[in-house]
């Protein structure tokens, strides 16, 4: 008899979810489910805590799908000082490769140096960063001579370069290592529930000293996932927890100002919120073997990273008012980030008609008056207000395990509980149990395209197998790739796979928009959709493609979409 998996998390019987949710009183309830709510799930849940997690859209649908895909100790938080930062960090990262090592998976990365004395200083910095890390002799930074350079990378533009350094970083597929910390936690415990928005808190009276006052006690929460039938009339519930912790994201300021009328005053606004944009191009267009690290204009570094079939470019870090589900991608966005790629390498001009597919992303971060956007900090902050709400911002993917930590380490003594040891580190991932060199030995992945067998295993680790066994062609995959989404992965929408359950959507040369009818029919099969409801999730997904490769100006890639999409 085939083995059970515990980490299976499917979610399509959505009113037993919500009946457990409304009968049941938890020890914590946390609101979000990007990495941050989802770390801070799987570590409660494996110290014995009884745990609901609620996510308003799908699990990683904000921030936790669209960074620039590094577990790293990020070199520059050392030039600006932040010792602790990188130290957290880097160390993380190696943590990272035990339970998930197809999630952080190293590769080298080439710095360019444009002199000798850029050499020793470089060379300075990476020494202290490898030590801070505990680096690997294996992945410790080398010197490259020039004709090293123009061998490996024929396509770079090396004008002004003395050499280049190569160190180690790790490659991770962010929407998916949230999801892997979602199906841990379901496996220890947690309940879960993606489309579930918070709309208001429940509150009891305490007695504090010679005052009574107002204690948060549980969420209003409204079932989202049919958002066209949503109404004043749709189902509000409560969910009943001892601790509430919000880790919103973006929205963090959002949530904590829903309960400013029980409280003195008008709630502080604490975040700052930037912006990052990504675009990706055919690695035909952008032929490099290696990332690199790309100077701007402006000075700024940015990442040319090659995947498989494409090669992508990012991030833009500016100011960004508003905490917007899908931010827009702006034309002096996209300026920004093909300049940079066309002066540092020499192939043929980059045009925007050679853009397959984009992500826009927001940092939720901690504000600091009179600082730009890439000196703000990338440290965590977590507070409390008056009315016992946990709330934390900040921090950077890397550190996501250490941050959830110190959560659950307040969430003990909230709740009059002796400290327990975090258990994170040593558990795998669901996807973790095999190393990505076996994998790639075995014969059901070993005989396929490279390319192919590369995706598989960033994304499903040791899954991979079990994917294949059903794979005979590249439909049967998209048709395997839909059963784990949603018996394993609660996927419950065609964007859910297309985005971040596969990242078709971002990383195929087509934005994975051939992939769309087979996904559509085998999800249609497995969530009883009326064809109706098929063609209608098939259109969402083309229309979220349509507007955000529309930057305001008219494009070749636009007018096939559009002309894909009436088709």
């Amino acid at each position: 008899m085939k083995q059970l998996d515990g980490s299976a998390l499917d979610l399509r019987d959505r009113s037993g979810l919500f009946r457990k949710l409304k009968t049941e009183q938890f020890d914590l309830l946390v609101i979000g489910g990007g990495i941050t709510g989802a770390g801070i799930a799987r570590d409660a849940a494996m110290r014995g805590l009884h745990v609901a997690l609620v996510e308003a859209q799908d699990f990683a649908s904000g921030t936790s799908s669209r960074s620039t895909k590094l577990i790293h100790g990020g070199l520059r938080y050392l030039a600006q000082g932040d010792i602790n930062l990188v130290r957290e960090s880097a160390s993380e990262r190696a943590v990272l490769e035990i339970p998930a090592p197809h999630l952080a998976q190293t590769q080298h990365f080439l710095l360019p140096v444009p002199s000798k004395a850029a050499q020793i200083k470089f060379r300075t910095g990476l020494w202290a960063y490898e030590k801070l890390g505990n680096v690997a002799d294996i992945d410790t930074h080398k010197v490259l001579s020039m004709n090293e350079i123009h061998s490996q990378e024929p396509a770079l533009q090396t004008n002004g370069w003395h050499s280049a350094i190569t160190y180690g970083e790790c490659i991770t597929e962010d929407a998916r290592l949230t999801l892997a910390n979602i199906r841990s936690a379901h496996k220890a415990g947690a309940i879960l529930a993606n489309y579930c928005k918070v709309t208001g808190f429940c509150y009891r009276s305490e007695k504090r000293g010679e005052k009574n006052g107002e204690k948060v006690s549980g969420v209003l929460v409204q079932d989202t996932l049919d958002q066209d039938a949503l109404s004043q009339d749709s189902e509000i519930f409560e969910i009943k927890a001892k601790v509430i912790v919000n880790a919103a994201g973006p929205w963090v300021d959002l949530i904590s100002k829903m309960g400013s009328q029980k409280r003195k005053g008008e709630t502080p606004t604490k975040l700052q919120l930037t912006k990052g944009v990504h675009i990706v191009v055919p690695h035909k267009v952008l032929p490099l073997n290696n990332p690199l690290i790309a100077t701007a204009s402006d000075k700024r570094t940015l990442f040319i990273i090659p995947k498989e079939d494409i090669t992508y470019i990012g991030t833009t870090d500016t100011f960004y008012s508003s905490s917007d589900y899908w931010p827009k991608a702006d034309i002096s966005d996209i300026e920004y980030l093909l300049d940079t790629a066309n002066r540092a390498t020499k192939v043929k001009n980059i045009q925007h008609q050679d853009i397959c597919s984009l992500w826009t992303g927001i940092r939720p971060l901690i504000a600091q008056t009179g600082k730009s956007p890439s000196e703000i900090s990338r440290k965590d902050e977590t507070w409390e207000s008056e009315d016992g709400l946990l709330s934390i911002a900040g921090g950077k993917l890397t550190a996501y395990r250490r941050m959830a930590e110190r959560v659950i380490d307040l969430v003990e003594q909230k709740l009059g509980k002796n400290s327990s040891i975090c258990p994170t580190a040593s558990e795998a991932l669901p996807g973790g149990e095999i190393h990505p060199d076996v994998l790639r030995q075995k014969t059901s992945i070993a005989s396929l395209d490279k390319n192919v067998s590369e995706k598989l295993i960033r994304n499903y680790g040791s899954e991979a197998l079990s994917i294949l066994e059903k794979a005979l062609s590249a439909e049967d995959i998209i048709q395997a790739e839909i059963e784990q989404s949603v018996l394993k992965e609660g996927a419950l929408r065609l964007e859910d796979y297309w985005i971040r359950r596969s990242g078709r959507s971002l990383f195929d040369v087509d934005a994975g928009l051939s992939s769309l009818h087979i996904a559509a029919s085998k999800m249609a099969e497995l969530l009883t959709w009326t064809r109706e409801k098929e063609l209608a999730e098939i259109s969402h997904c083309q229309s979220i493609h349509v507007e955000r490769m529309d930057w305001s100006i008219g494009t070749t890639i636009g007018t096939t979409i559009k002309a894909t999409q009436a088709a």
